[in-house]
């Protein structure tokens, strides 16, 4: 190998490993998803009924433009110890959306999400650590990954989270996403490539452990 063979090596090199510091250093880059577990660990289960992973989308014409709504039902289960929310994994039903995002009875969001082809997508919820500023909607920020299409993309996100011995929840409203680091294409249907999503995931214990109501309670 020559010297200006070298030196192009080199270069390739450089560039790969700059690559890859750029995507650790991205916001959208991935979480390790390795739950600290142990024989004290309970799994609950996630709420259908009331759990949700909705997308708000805007319209590129803003002048008479209306949001459109893209909402898929979601199953799962969440890891529980020692009332910490330890991990878990959930699974986006994309074919069965509530598809909202079009004019009446046409289904842009399936379109765009492809839900016909890629009928599930997940969430993994890598790890959460309390907030450096606790507010009524935030008590702690969420390390978690999204795969939708063929992409995973990881991202953390401020949440508010609430854990019983019976229920285990967790919550974000409008967190602003670019949809196009999943390969969407927003715009070829007229709306924005940014979107506010709001995750709601409440996980119940089974069997669910009964309250004990004191009789002195009930004078």
């Amino acid at each position: 190998m020559n010297y200006f063979q070298k030196l192009a090596a080199f270069a390739v090199l450089t560039m790969a490993l700059t690559t890859c510091q750029n995507d650790s250093d991205s916001p959208y880059a991935t979480h390790k998803y390795s739950p600290q577990t142990s024989s004290r660990t309970q799994k609950y289960t996630v709420n259908s009924g009331h759990s949700s992973f909705s997308i708000q989308l805007e319209p590129l014409n803003a002048e008479g433009g209306n949001p459109g709504f893209v909402t898929a039902m979601v199953d799962g289960t969440l890891l529980i110890e020692a009332d910490r929310i330890v991990g878990g994994e959930v699974i986006l039903y994309m074919e069965r959306m509530i598809d909202q995002a079009g004019a009446p009875g046409s289904e842009t969001g399936k379109k765009m999400f492809q839900s016909s082809r890629f009928k599930t997508g997940t969430i993994q919820l890598a790890q959460l650590t309390p907030a450096k500023a606790v507010t009524a909607l935030s008590s702690h920020d969420a390390s978690i990954n999204i795969h939708l299409l063929k992409k995973k993309r990881g991202m953390v996100l401020p949440v508010r989270v609430v854990v019983t011995e019976n229920i285990a929840a967790f919550s974000a409203a409008d967190f602003l996403i670019d949809l196009t680091k999943w390969g969407l294409k927003p715009e070829q249907e007229g709306w924005k490539n940014t979107a506010k999503m709001t995750l709601r995931i409440f996980g119940e214990a089974h069997p669910i452990v009964p309250q004990v109501i004191e009789p002195d309670s009930l004078q």
